[in-house]
């Protein structure tokens, strides 16, 4: 009976946490790594290992994303704090 409880809490913990995953990755979070995931200030795309990440070249609050695609092909970003738009 205690056995049977605790395979049923057990798979319950394990089907929250599926959907804690699914919920966190929809929303660009990595609950694996602990990190909030990137997205590419251009395209909005999630980006992973081919990115380019830097100051805001005007005001230098803001980090401008950019995903290998765009920077290889010269798509303007825009700084959200300061309006700067670049290369």
């Amino acid at each position: 009976m205690i056995l049977c409880v605790l395979f049923k809490l057990k798979l319950k913990i394990s089907f929250i946490n599926l959907i804690a995953k699914k919920i966190s990755y929809i929303k660009g979070l990595n609950i694996q790594k602990g990190e909030i995931m990137k997205k590419c200030t251009t395209c909005n795309k999630i980006v992973y290992d081919k990115k380019t990440e830097f100051k805001c070249p005007s005001c230098g609050k803001e980090t401008i994303i950019r995903c290998d695609s765009c920077k290889k092909s010269s798509k303007e970003y825009s700084c959200k704090e300061c309006g700067f738009i670049g290369p």
